[in-house]
């Protein structure tokens, strides 16, 4: 079983996922497509229903069009970076998707 905090921790990162898709104008299926994943994939993960494997969350973080550390801070989980400092450019949907998950 779950711990309360696992649960916070994850229904947080799904309130990201939600918003973030939603400005994006994509449809949950639109994610499960962009991810290549079958239906109803992404909104498992959206809900907070399952865990996030760090390979998935690169995988939406791509199809999102942001970072996993993006992600990490608008869900209240990790500071952002001083704004002097350089930031990452998200890897490619492409290139993770020649990755196998």
């Amino acid at each position: 079983m779950a711990s309360i905090h696992s649960i916070i921790i994850r229904q947080r990162i799904a309130n990201v996922l939600r918003l973030r898709r939603k400005q994006l104008h994509i449809t949950q299926r639109g994610m499960d497509e962009r991810c290549g994943k079958e239906k109803c994939w992404f909104s498992w993960r959206e809900r907070g229903a399952t865990d996030i494997s760090a390979q998935e969350l690169l995988l939406i973080a791509a199809a999102l069009e942001c970072t996993p550390h993006d992600i990490y801070i608008a869900a209240g989980l990790m500071k952002a970076p001083p704004k002097d400092e350089p930031q990452a450019e998200p890897p490619s949907l492409p290139d993770l998707q020649m990755v196998r998950l």
